[in-house]
């Protein structure tokens, strides 16, 4: 089973939040996280691991942004491919005891 930090659980269910009201992130939404630049990447760079994330440095857009990886779905923006109560969005253990 793979384990994910509180960092990692945080940035990576904003992402996928933000995916599935039509919108993406990229490096600048965490700025209210209270982590530097430099851990961002980190964690990014750990979800990219894991195979949560993908990183899109398309020049479409100004800066790369960060799509979820979906099990079923893969790699896709979700409000295109993902039903409401189809989300899959990384617990940490405190909710995942009570659901």
């Amino acid at each position: 089973m793979i384990t994910y930090t509180k960092n990692e659980q945080k940035l990576f269910n904003l992402i996928a939040e933000e995916s599935m009201n039509g919108g993406v992130v990229d490096i600048t939404n965490f700025s209210h996280y209270e982590l530097t630049t430099k851990q961002v990447r980190g964690v990014i760079s750990s979800l990219v691991k894991k195979n949560k994330i993908w990183v899109d440095d398309d020049d479409s857009h100004e800066s790369p942004v960060f799509w979820p990886e979906h099990s079923k779905y893969g790699c896709c923006f979700w409000c295109d491919e993902v039903r409401e109560g189809e989300e899959e969005y990384i617990l940490d253990s405190e909710l995942r005891e009570q659901a």
